[in-house]
């Protein structure tokens, strides 16, 4: 055990479990500009179909069979290259600040502590109310409710062992608080 961690348990304190979010599992979020760049492209490009087709429709040569065949054509190769282009238009995503956390729960309490800003928070057993586990992609975190007050609640980030953890909390906070 790290000497840090020991400078914020109490004597007699026992780790049962530590963690840290999972950064890596997370998906970025797709930036709004991104998105409106997409859709301006993709109309764009519909109405560069739509009049190179009415022109082509309106040449002497191209008749019949051979006038569609050449529309279909030329909505594939738009739509293709759609894509393509919209990424020249992208700007290089920075990757979102992700708090350094990390959670440790105890035999007595819920420690949360932010690394880089040194704040630590600690929730007694039996100030446990609420614990919800919920779902984004494949990443699972969680949110925790203490008697302190209705919005009273803190997340617990992209935990790699999301139902190792709810498990551990319930017998930990909960069980042990009905038994006292």
């Amino acid at each position: 055990m790290s000497d840090a961690l020991n400078d914020i348990l109490l004597n007699g304190e026992e780790v049962l479990w530590e963690g840290r979010p999972d950064w890596t599992r997370v998906e970025k979020p797709k930036s709004k500009i991104k998105s409106k760049i997409e859709h301006f492209l993709w109309i764009v490009g519909l109405i560069f179909a739509v009049v190179l087709l009415t022109l082509i429709g309106k040449t002497d040569g191209v008749q019949g069979f051979f006038q569609v065949v050449l529309g279909i054509l030329i909505t594939i190769l738009v739509i293709a290259l759609i894509p393509t282009i919209g990424t020249f238009f992208q700007k290089d995503q920075t990757e979102p600040t992700r708090p350094d956390e990390r959670y440790i729960i105890t035999d007595r309490r819920l420690i949360l502590q932010q690394l880089e800003e040194g704040h630590l928070e600690s929730f007694a057993h039996n100030s446990l109310q609420r614990i919800e586990r919920f779902s984004r992609g494949d990443v699972q975190s969680m949110s925790v409710q203490f008697a302190n007050g209705e919005d009273d609640f803190r997340t617990l980030h992209a935990l790699a062992d999301a139902e190792k953890v709810e498990r551990l909390l319930v017998i930990s906070f909960i069980v042990r608080k009905e038994q006292s």
